[in-house]
């Protein structure tokens, strides 16, 4: 008589990880030898920051039949952030608007802002408030003037049209 040894076969199953880009793990399956991974969450998400927009755009290793433990990660394409640089003069007409990149520098493009002359000052461009910076958000820029006081000159003159005395005068004095 003989005797043959009988086995009984247990199919290996193995630990499959998802983890998000900073390391959280989202979902922690296990899965059969030879089967697909499947992440049954929602699409991960990660939230913009001042320069980046970010799109999930698939997992790293690319997903593989199941022949050991496996982690994957998310992976995200960046889209760099634009933002709205303004530069307006003094009385809030706007003078240049365009979308810069985050971490460029903004530029104001036309000549120097001009203000006319009034009966009590003649005005100078002095640069822009707040002091121009790289690109972070959306920022608005307003020209500065310093401002000069207007001298007259005051003639006196006697009966005859004869000058009398010419002096130069400070307006409102």
């Amino acid at each position: 008589q003989s005797y043959y040894a009988q086995y009984e076969t247990t199919l290996n199953q193995y630990e499959i990880n998802f983890y998000d880009w900073d390391g959280t793990l989202l979902q922690s399956t296990w899965y059969n030898y030879g089967e697909y991974p499947e992440y049954t969450g929602e699409t991960p998400t990660r939230e913009a920051d001042a320069q980046y927009t970010y799109s999930f755009t698939g997992w790293n290793p690319q997903l593989d039949w199941v022949s050991g433990a496996q982690s994957y990660y998310a992976q995200y394409e960046t889209t760099l952030n634009q933002y709205e640089i303004n530069f307006y003069d003094w009385d809030g007409t706007l003078l240049q608007s365009e979308w810069i990149n985050y971490g460029e520098w903004p530029t104001y493009y036309n000549s120097d802002p001009w203000r006319e002359a009034d009966a009590q000052y003649t005005y100078t461009f002095t640069g822009w408030s707040p002091q121009l910076d790289w690109v972070s958000g959306n920022q608005a820029y307003y020209a500065q003037y310093e401002s000069t006081l207007n001298k007259y000159e005051i003639n006196f003159y006697n009966w005859d049209g004869t000058l009398l005395q010419s002096s130069m005068v400070n307006y409102g004095e």
